[in-house]
């Protein structure tokens, strides 16, 4: 199950809609973050479920004041973790990370190298190296030239799981933000498909979220996406191809 334990992030992604989230949110530390109360509560709710996996969200999730605690209250009730994280990680939260047996995942929300500062891409790249064996890289689309190369270069320096999550860019309802307009899905359709022919020589297999409009791909291009990889959520959304 996906719990946003935090609104708090340390990075301002031009295509973020989650800011409308976050400024919803009142200015108590309680509405800004889980707090160990509601925290049981939510694990109770989990349990009586039958869920087993803990996903956390945010913001960014490692930057919880009690970020510590909340994870060792997770895992103590017996749940695995996933994070959902920017990869900008202290170093203390890091070697945290590095020592947890229940630990399922990391999934990493990367961008382009030269939109981070030094020190935060430093961080990144720290993050990279000491919990590769946990990380699979997650791409957003929001521009239409899109350059995603890099995401090669990353998996095999470090090592990472080769996997990646692909989503585009939805727009924000108060926020101005930068998106894929739905006219120009299209647009990005052929690029992306190039890109997962790139990522198949390289053995690196991606799945993706609900964010493509699948209906504007080409029998054509969903066809060779099928046989490239397993992917069933394509099979599953198109089924009227068949």
């Amino acid at each position: 199950m996906n719990i946003n334990i935090t609104t708090y992030c340390n990075l301002k992604c031009p295509y973020c809609f989650a800011k409308d989230l976050w400024e919803s949110a009142g200015d108590k530390q309680d509405d800004k973050e889980i707090s160990i109360q509601n925290l049981k509560i939510v694990m109770g709710f989990m349990k009586n479920s039958g869920v087993r996996e803990f996903r956390m969200f945010g913001g960014e999730p490692t930057l919880h004041t009690r970020f510590e605690e909340v994870y060792d209250i997770v895992s103590r009730n017996g749940f695995s973790v996933a994070i959902f994280s920017n990869g900008i990680i202290s170093k203390e939260k890091v070697e945290f990370l590095s020592k947890q047996k229940n630990l399922d995942g990391i999934v990493i929300n990367i961008q382009y190298p030269n939109s981070y500062s030094s020190k935060q891409y430093e961080m990144l790249n720290r993050t990279l190296y000491k919990l590769n064996k946990y990380i699979n890289l997650s791409f957003v689309i929001y521009e239409l030239d899109f350059d995603a190369h890099f995401i090669i270069d990353l998996v095999k320096k470090y090592n990472l799981k080769r996997v990646i999550k692909w989503s585009i860019a939805a727009p924000s309802f108060k926020h101005k933000n930068v998106y894929v307009k739905p006219e120009d899905h299209r647009k990005v359709i052929g690029r992306f498909v190039e890109y997962s022919r790139r990522f198949k020589r390289h053995h690196i297999r991606w799945y993706t979220d609900t964010t493509f409009m699948w209906c504007l791909f080409t029998k054509e291009q969903l066809d060779e996406l099928i046989i490239m990889l397993d992917l069933r959520l394509i099979m599953n959304v198109c089924q009227y191809w068949k």
